[in-house]
């Protein structure tokens, strides 16, 4: 069992690229500054997280542990506790909270418009392909998105058939055509 085991860890490790050359499609590597923005998001949310998952297994073992049935003591019943409801239903509320503020912050930051020197791309989706036209450069690429490093660029998305999903993680997040 413990080689079957390590057998296992090693195979999934081996998928395991954070970021560089070996991870070209990392989302946790941003390249971009609405990436940055996006991944600070993430960043967040997974903390809180981490947060209430601790919180949650030393509740569970503090009540397994100090609340497990000796056989000595009778079970009291007893009608709700309404600060500990209150304190219960704030905390997530607060929680919410802790992630919207920062959440909507982003969502008006990112939906600025580009800079005027920005290098217009336009992403047309077809069939299991997409094209890539650079108007200002006289350029059409299939399937390769090239941006100049230092320079922001500005994509327009519009799709020639069905409905397409856009995603260069390291740039931005997941963008239906349609």
């Amino acid at each position: 069992a413990l080689l079957v085991g390590l057998s296992l860890l090693a195979a999934v490790l081996t998928g395991c690229a954070i970021s560089g050359a070996n991870a070209p499609m990392s989302s946790v590597d941003p390249a971009s500054d609405h990436a940055r923005e996006i991944n600070s998001l993430y960043r967040l949310v997974f903390y809180l997280a981490v947060v209430v998952f601790i919180g949650t297994m030393i509740t569970s073992l503090w009540f397994t542990l100090g609340f497990r049935d000796n056989g000595r003591r009778q079970a009291r019943q007893f009608h709700g506790n309404a600060r500990l409801e209150v304190l219960w239903t704030i905390i997530p509320v607060v929680i919410v909270i802790i992630m919207a503020v920062p959440t909507f912050d982003r969502i008006f930051a990112i939906a600025e418009p580009p800079p005027s020197d920005a290098l217009e791309i336009e992403v047309i989706g077809h069939q299991f392909w997409f094209e890539f036209r650079y108007p200002e450069l006289g350029i059409t690429t299939a399937n390769e998105v090239h941006i100049p490093a230092g320079r922001a660029a500005s994509f327009t998305l519009r799709s020639d058939d069905v409905i397409h999903s856009f995603w260069v993680p390291q740039l931005f997040g997941k963008v239906d055509l349609v």
